[in-house]
């Protein structure tokens, strides 16, 4: 899709979030509220000796890509250390085999369920089954949206955009690229809020240099979160012009794809060309180190289903629910600089902040970390 006047931009808003549904472990759901003041090895015995092993979470991602990977190993992760069982499946992009799945899980004995939702409205009536039914709901990634849920575990991709597009700009700025800086931008799914709206958050950033036309936007490709999408619409692209001084794609697999698809043009990432992405994909770290890629912006996709399986665990244990729906995962620009350090920020297995409970919940959460957490 072509800017007109190439510094016209796209403001549409599109809604998807990943959705996380969760169930419920067969226990008294106040246990530790009844405690009153019990000591912590009695509570911590008393515990252990309620375990649910009977608990089934369905974990259903959008589609199959690196970094839904990292979301399930962290569901994975969460479910060994509570000692839970994962049913995965995925959904290859479609919101009817999603429902489809969820479905035949719950049937199956999944007594929870956690998943990234494909369309965010085609969902509702999902979520909804779901809540009538009893099984509380997380949702992760995106918007919180509209339906019964426990919680919703995500970053916001406006303000993941806005850094891609500051990022973009520094880039530039250092490898000394003259101004006017063209730039073409790569969007995901049609449809979906993260892949439109990390473009209108970069575009957001860019803007007062738009408004002194010291920015150019010469394009916005819409490539499907896709890498080979992306390479062949950059392929076509610089067969009408070469000019071409930054790429930010909405995800690491489209930066890349541009970005091999420049290299065989001719340009030399890193240098006449800079690109940004996100999602910290193995590719983007090695483009990282080999200075191609000046900087990618790292999700939590880990800690967001990790937390979810816990949330629900200390949810059917006590009662207890996160004080509001919405709370915000962790990001971190990852450069050639900590390339090397960054995900002992975005993933590790600890429960969920203590800060996002309520104050009369906090005696519980506490003998629940002593008891899974020890460390903490």
């Amino acid at each position: 899709m072509k800017y007109p006047n190439e510094t016209e931009r796209p403001m549409r808003r599109h809604a998807r979030a990943l959705i996380c549904a969760v169930s419920a472990v067969l226990c008294v759901p106040l246990l530790w509220a009844a405690s009153g003041g019990t000591s912590a090895a009695a509570t911590a015995t008393t515990l252990r000796a309620s375990r649910a092993p009977s608990l089934k979470i369905a974990v259903d991602a959008p589609f199959a890509d690196e970094y839904f990977t990292t979301w399930l190993n962290g569901a994975k992760a969460a479910a060994k250390k509570l000692h839970v069982v994962i049913l995965s499946s995925e959904a290859n992009s479609d919101q009817s085999q999603q429902t489809s799945l969820i479905q035949a899980a719950v049937s199956a004995g999944a007594n929870a369920a956690i998943f990234a939702v494909v369309d965010v409205q085609g969902a509702i009536p999902l979520l909804d089954q779901l809540g009538a039914k009893g099984i509380p709901v997380v949702t992760t990634d995106g918007p919180a949206g509209v339906g019964p849920r426990l919680a919703h575990f995500a970053s916001s991709d406006m303000a993941l955009g806005e850094e891609e597009g500051n990022a973009l700009m520094a880039g530039l700025a250092q490898a000394k690229i003259a101004k006017p800086w063209r730039i073409v931008t790569f969007a995901g799914l049609p449809g979906t809020y993260s892949g439109m709206t990390r473009v209108e958050g970069a575009v957001d950033a860019m803007e007062p240099l738009i408004q002194k036309h010291q920015i150019i936007l010469v394009a916005n490709e819409i490539a499907n979160f896709d890498r080979s999408t992306a390479f062949q619409q950059m392929q076509a692209l610089l067969t009408t012009t070469r000019d071409i001084d930054g790429v930010m794609g909405a995800n690491d697999d489209m930066t890349i794809g541009a970005m091999e698809a420049a290299k065989d043009a001719g340009l030399v990432p890193g240098k006449t060309t800079i690109f940004v992405g996100t999602d910290v994909i193995a590719d983007a770290v090695a483009a990282i180190k080999d200075g191609q890629e000046y900087a990618s912006v790292s999700q939590a996709p880990y800690l967001e289903a990790y937390y979810g399986v816990a949330t629900i665990y200390f949810n059917k244990l006590t009662g207890c629910k996160p004080l509001s729906i919405s709370n915000t995962t962790p990001t971190v620009l990852v450069k050639k600089a900590n390339v090397n350090t960054f995900l002992k920020q975005v993933q590790f297995n600890e429960p969920p902040p203590a800060k996002w409970f309520p104050a009369s919940c906090q005696a519980q959460y506490k003998h629940f970390t002593q008891e899974f957490w020890p460390s903490h």
